[in-house]
């Protein structure tokens, strides 16, 4: 429609232009300069001078927005809600039904809440989820159409939102049987929810293959960000030598190391081959890549339905002797968005429940906890064969990641 009023506008103009330049020529006949009929000419084009072409109501009215700067993809990152250049080139304050919210075909609502395009406190486009009826009224995010190669890679996703309401921010599969994939408790604000992509969890997410970001009560959600991106999954780590004093640490732990990341499950199935990590309760335990990037992994702990559902350290079976020596044990993590006053602590896992050491977290949920275990310090706190690790009262059942664990003899 545009470009055919351009047309005719550009059509009048040179109409007009030839009108014009006929006239300057005497109409095909000839003046001499200083006649009568010259003089006519020019008076006339003095005195009637040629009004311009308006230019078509829609070149004349500014746009209401501007497409944003679009965000770099990596060359890791197979999608990227702040890369979505159909999305983010949306007007914010566009509201209403998924197909007119959002309309990147990567993308699809479930149910009927409200949509709405907003300012993202990151920078750019987020989506706004209001009038939710039901918990599962929520975004899908269809990963059919991104192409992810499970077969040979994994993937990393991560979801930065907001909630209105705490409560338990879950990615689930779209269609029976609706898995649970991710999840985490959130209090109400901003949240991150990371979870690892592999061929189990496309087969868990139904028939469509939808990842669906919602969160378990009718409070309004944010989307500020989906991230997908491709992990190294298929190189090995190589388990270094465990120096002479160290009893026991992560990183030299060959059976846990030769997990893949994504590998999820409770205790026994993802500590089955090491007889020094156990699972307290019944949390899920989920293998990542460690934060270095130098290939090792380290461990998610979700779906804590009490805060003492947690991991357990099998000091029994490291050959401790706890009557000639003492021996420190280190644990560093990051508890996932907790509330103030959390603190990760070394407890022992029998009555009195003391605590071989504590260390307030910050915001940012990192953490570094120590303490020392000898003969007297296990029994003042009631441990004779193990040590729990485990995030505060205050922290509740909030997620956490386990990078390094220790025990060095002194």
């Amino acid at each position: 429609m545009v470009k055919e009023k351009m047309k005719k506008y550009w059509v009048l103009a040179i109409l007009t232009v030839a009108v014009l330049a006929f006239a300057a020529c005497g109409g095909g006949n000839e003046a001499a300069p200083g006649t009568g009929a010259a003089n006519e000419i020019a008076d006339a084009n003095e005195t009637q001078p040629v009004e311009e072409a308006e230019l078509p109501p829609e070149v004349e009215e500014a746009p209401e927005y501007f497409p944003v700067v679009i965000a770099e993809w990596g060359a890791d990152v197979v999608y990227a809600l702040s890369a979505d250049y159909e999305f983010q080139n949306m007007p914010v304050g566009t509201s209403g039904s998924d197909e007119r919210v959002l309309t990147t075909e990567y993308l699809m609502g479930a149910g009927t809440p409200t949509f709405r395009v907003i300012e993202n406190p990151r920078g750019g486009r987020a989506i706004q989820l209001s009038n939710r009826d039901q918990e599962w009224h929520a975004v899908d995010i269809v990963t059919p159409l991104i192409g992810l190669d499970t077969e040979a890679n994994s993937y990393l996703l991560t979801i930065h939102g907001n909630i209105s309401s705490g409560g338990n921010v879950a990615v689930g599969g779209g269609n029976s049987p609706y898995a649970t994939l991710f999840t985490q408790a959130s209090p109400a604000g901003d949240f991150t929810l990371t979870g690892t992509i592999t061929a189990a969890t496309i087969a868990n997410s139904g028939e469509r293959g939808h990842f669906r970001v919602t969160v378990n009560n009718l409070g309004n959600l944010e989307i500020h960000e989906i991230l997908i991106e491709r992990i190294d999954l298929i190189v090995p780590f190589e388990v270094p030598e465990r120096p002479e004093n160290v009893m026991y640490s992560l990183i030299t732990d060959a059976y846990v190391q030769s997990r893949v990341p994504g590998d999820s499950g409770n205790g026994s199935a993802i500590f089955g081959g090491t007889p020094y990590l156990t699972d307290a309760g019944s949390p899920t335990f989920t293998i990542v890549p460690h934060p270095s990037g130098d290939a090792s992994r380290a461990f998610r702990v979700s779906n804590r339905n009490a805060d003492w559902h947690t991991l357990d350290i099998n000091v029994a079976n490291m050959g401790l002797d706890l009557d000639a020596n003492t021996y420190t044990i280190r644990a560093s993590g990051l508890i996932v968005n907790p509330p103030e006053g959390s603190t990760a602590d070394l407890m022992g896992h029998g009555d009195p429940w003391g605590r071989f050491g504590a260390v307030d977290v910050e915001a940012d949920g990192y953490f570094t906890v120590e303490g020392v275990l000898s003969a007297e310090t296990m029994a003042e706190n009631g441990s004779t064969d193990r040590v729990r690790l485990a995030a505060s009262a205050e922290a509740g059942e909030a997620d956490f990641y386990v990078f390094e664990l220790e025990v060095t003899r002194n």
